[in-house]
């Protein structure tokens, strides 16, 4: 089980190190996404700052022996927090933007990403209640080398698949929307039909202006532009 409590710690401190920094780097995505779920705005500027330094700060936390506990316990906190807010705002009817991520992944917060956060909260609730488990240079001491190139390679194997779904799904919802704007342009008319009276229009010159006012200020011109089939 030592195992077990050590993957999950990793996991945990992986998904927060990662929603921390990029709500650092995506501020104003994150206010966008803070305003949304109902956050004061007196409160924004602490909460885009305050929010993600609470996620590294437990990132960190759970990566130690001795303060893993305490890191799952703030996971838990964090996780119904946020699963909290979701089911709030589903419950008002409203999709606001999550931001969970910052630019690495927005998108309306629904019930995919209430059961991320109730998925991810049972780990968190195993390290802060079973843990802390091993520290990550005892564990790997215990390993043999080939244990861990083989862990490497499946660790290596998941991260790939996952961003396969992940383009795999972005590439199918992209190829949705070019075939329903094909569909939109389909429908429009061609072009008006033949012996309509075109619609009028007002010719432009290379010097700036219309030819209206090209002839009001240059009469000698309007010859010209009449031999060009202009008027």
């Amino acid at each position: 089980m030592g195992s077990v409590l050590l993957g999950a710690r990793m996991l945990l401190a992986g998904v927060f190190a990662t929603a921390g920094v990029a709500k650092l780097l995506d501020r104003l995505g994150s206010r966008g996404a803070l305003r949304g779920f109902g956050v004061p705005a007196r409160l924004l500027p602490v909460a885009v700052i305050l929010l993600p330094l609470v996620e590294l700060g437990t990132a960190i936390a759970l990566v130690p022996t001795p303060t893993a506990q305490w890191g799952g316990l703030a996971a838990v906190f964090l996780l119904l927090a946020f699963a909290g807010a979701i089911g709030n705002a589903m419950r008002r009817g409203k999709a606001p933007d999550c931001h969970c991520f910052g630019q690495l992944q927005s998108a309306p917060a629904g019930r995919s990403t209430l059961v991320r956060n109730l998925a991810l909260a049972a780990p968190a609730a195993y390290v802060a209640i079973d843990g802390p488990g091993p520290s990550v240079s005892a564990w790997i001491a215990d390993r043999t080398a080939a244990e861990l190139v083989a862990i490497a390679a499946c660790l290596a194997a998941a991260v790939l698949g996952a961003l396969a779904v992940r383009f795999w799904r972005k590439s199918r919802t992209f190829a949705r929307d070019l075939q329903s704007a094909r569909d939109k342009l389909g429908s429009l008319p061609r072009g008006l039909p033949v012996g309509t009276m075109a619609p009028g229009f007002t010719p432009s010159c290379f010097e700036g202006g219309t030819v209206d006012r090209l002839l009001s200020t240059h009469p000698r011109r309007a010859g010209d532009i009449e031999r060009l089939g202009v008027r």
